[in-house]
């Protein structure tokens, strides 16, 4: 498929702005950005169309890919595709294509802010604060530095995750189903422990627990349901 086959472009969901621009001044291509369309809108409206963009919100049913007789790419902005049919759009020619890396920082920089909030009580001292209190010592949370942080999932957010803590001087241990120990070790200073072996370290150093998903909820649930002591941490 070459980009001159794509002439008309549909964008189903809210997306920033310069996604439109740039394939209107990149590449010639002619952008309808219609949100919020009924699933019945969107098979009557796809047939116009070369390709489609999308986020979460639009599901890219059989019934989609089948009506779009000239659909030849559908783009979905974020990791995953598991609102489109893959195999309907394989079996229709069409290309699915995903953008794996787009959030990753944004989505290690929240991971790591909200931890920060959790162990400095930074939502109930704001709050506290609010309400017009002053209670210093009541919400004085626990430091970082020298605890010991289990990152369970250590993919492409994961791995950004433990760089960004190892910063405030915590150990950084983990899990992954795939991705080889040595590798994870060498690269991200990160020491990979079987799964029901994750807890004890991070229950018991310093007495504070700092477990961390950073994988999708299906696989979260994959490896959480071989281990009651991982399902009852992630609780």
């Amino acid at each position: 498929m070459a980009l001159s086959d794509i002439r008309r472009v549909l964008i189903s969901d809210s997306l920033a702005p310069a996604c439109a621009h740039i394939l209107r001044s990149q590449g010639g291509i002619e952008v309808t950005e219609s949100t919020g369309l009924t699933p019945q809108e969107l098979i009557a409206k796809i047939q116009d169309y070369d390709g489609l963009i999308v986020r979460s919100a639009t599901k890219v049913s059989a019934e989609v890919l089948t009506a779009g007789s000239r659909l030849k790419v559908v783009g979905r902005a974020g990791t995953g595709v598991d609102n489109v049919d893959v195999d309907a759009a394989t079996k229709n020619g069409i290309i699915v294509m995903n953008t794996p890396t787009g959030n990753s920082i944004s989505a290690a920089e929240l991971t790591c802010g909200l931890i920060l909030c959790l162990s400095r009580q930074i939502p109930q001292a704001a709050a506290s604060m609010k309400d017009g209190k002053w209670d210093r010592k009541k919400y004085m949370g626990s430091e970082l530095h020298g605890k010991t942080l289990g990152i369970l999932g250590l993919g492409r957010i994961g791995k950004e995750v433990a760089t960004r803590m190892q910063s405030f001087q915590m150990t950084t241990i983990g899990y992954d189903p795939i991705i080889p120990p040595d590798r994870v070790t060498a690269q991200f200073g990160v020491q990979q422990f079987p799964l029901e072996e994750i807890w004890p370290p991070v229950r018991l150093h310093h007495g504070v627990a700092h477990p961390c998903c950073c994988c999708p909820p299906p696989q979260v649930c994959s490896m959480t349901s071989h281990s009651p002591s991982a399902s009852a941490a992630c609780k």
